[in-house]
């Protein structure tokens, strides 16, 4: 087994390292607008076969998809290339050898199912989204706080409004609902080699109408390119699939500590 290094090398756009990225992360690379060469940095071959990956663009987790037996080779590379790592998200088996092999503390900050939209598959949407204006910041200053609040994320209310500013500027928050908004999702920076939705969030009041999936849906579709979503439960994952998602696997994310 062997870890190849990969930054703009014809072997990133190998036929191989474009289908099992695809396969693995629903994301193909030579589909998208991204910054791959970022984020995916080396390839696991066994022989001439290619059977793993990892991705990683600091300050965003490592992400890992592979063989237990890379484990080891990979955190060799991490202490040779001088690389603090704070977070890793793998599958269940690849989680059970990261804590084997990595002698320091560790928690299990999450788990949650990794979905994929490939922005092509098309959902009724009842409203129009658009990206969220200064003039929004003081009504999703308490909708982030709010969730915020429920992820159990010790962010204060002014920490929130920070937040809040600066995702505007940066134009990665975005609003669903017609005459007032109903619901809010966030997307990845675009340096990520797949982008993500995260920070879901619709107030309580106007809960169980539909309107996240709706926010999500309208969301992947402005993409105009594939990205991911994790949802942590039966509910989410269930409501994301009806969105247009498909099911990659599990994910744990891991905290050092």
């Amino acid at each position: 087994m062997a870890i190849t290094s990969i930054g703009n090398s014809d072997a990133f756009f190998s036929e191989a390292a474009r289908l099992f990225i695809k396969d693995t992360i629903g994301a193909d690379p030579l589909l998208s607008n991204n910054r791959h060469d970022q984020a995916l940095k080396w390839l696991v071959l066994e022989g001439d076969q290619l059977i793993g990956a990892v991705y990683w663009a600091p300050p965003n987790p490592l992400y890992m998809t592979g063989p237990k037996g890379m484990i080891p080779k990979v955190f060799d590379r991490l202490k040779l290339e001088n690389w603090h790592l704070h977070r890793v998200r793998v599958n269940d088996e690849l989680a059970v050898a990261v804590r084997r092999h990595v002698q320091q503390s560790i928690r299990v900050a999450r788990t949650a199912t990794l979905l994929t939209h490939d922005c092509a598959t098309s959902y009724p949407l009842h409203a129009p989204l658009r990206c969220a204006l200064p003039e929004d910041r003081a009504f999703l200053s308490e909708w982030m706080y709010g969730l915020c609040t429920e992820m159990r994320a010790l962010v204060s209310p002014h920490e929130a409004k920070e937040m809040v500013a600066q995702y505007v500027v940066d134009q990665r928050l975005f609003i669903y609902g017609d005459d007032a908004p109903v619901s809010m999702a966030m997307i990845s920076p675009t340096n990520a080699l797949l982008r993500t939705i995260h920070h879901v969030y619709t107030p309580p009041l106007l809960r169980k109408k539909g309107y996240g999936k709706q926010c999500v849906a309208a969301l992947a579709a402005f993409l105009e390119t594939p990205c991911s979503i994790y949802a942590e439960g039966d509910g989410p994952r269930s409501v994301y699939k009806q969105a247009g998602f498909v099911e990659r696997g599990e994910m744990v994310e891991l905290v050092f500590t």
